[in-house]
């Protein structure tokens, strides 16, 4: 064999070599391809996984602040239910006839802890407080809507209406209103 058939089959063995290099390389690199292929696939997949489930976590997060800020608003309608009927409730007590009012401060002046002092009354019930008193001196003060203020010296009882509705019996007051109003 002469020199040149040897560079010709060393030619030929290095052509065919190059083109198993090539096929094989370009089989790699279908395989890399389809291999970020499904990477990428798998990964947007996941990213809508993700992506879902963020979504309904808002929805949930979403209907409660709506059912919260729904239950906080029907609250406060209740609230203001409750206040307008207790308001009317201390306007009625305050403005009730001579012999109602009389009867309600009767039994009021009978349940304090002490029978002589001083008592402040409204100075528009003031005439009428004079029979109810017994040994109070009686004090008028214009702002005062109802009721008395009883003192003797140690210990003062509020007897205001504003009082009794408002904190003494507010409690009960609220429960009775509601239920009455059907807000419970």
């Amino acid at each position: 064999m002469s020199l040149q058939d040897i560079i010709q089959k060393i030619a030929a063995d290095n052509e065919a070599e190059i083109e198993k290099i090539e096929a094989k390389t370009a089989e790699q690199k279908k395989q890399l391809d389809a291999d970020a292929s499904k990477s990428e696939a798998e990964a947007l997949k996941a990213l809508g996984a993700k992506t879902e489930a963020a979504l309904q976590s808002v929805d949930a997060k979403t209907t409660s602040m709506a059912r919260r800020e729904n239950a906080q608003g029907s609250a406060s309608v209740k609230r203001k239910g409750i206040d307008t009927a207790m308001g009317k409730l201390l306007d009625s007590l305050e403005k009730s006839d001579d012999k109602t009012y009389q009867e309600i401060v009767s039994s009021l002046v009978k349940s304090l802890p002490f029978s002589k002092g001083t008592m402040l009354v409204p100075a528009s019930r003031l005439s009428l407080m004079k029979d109810l008193a017994g040994d109070f001196e009686l004090e008028s003060d214009d702002k005062m809507g109802g009721g008395f203020i009883a003192r003797d010296g140690k210990a003062e009882v509020d007897n205001t209406f504003k009082n009794l509705v408002r904190s003494v019996h507010a409690s009960e007051l609220e429960i009775f209103i509601a239920s009455q109003l059907k807000l419970v």
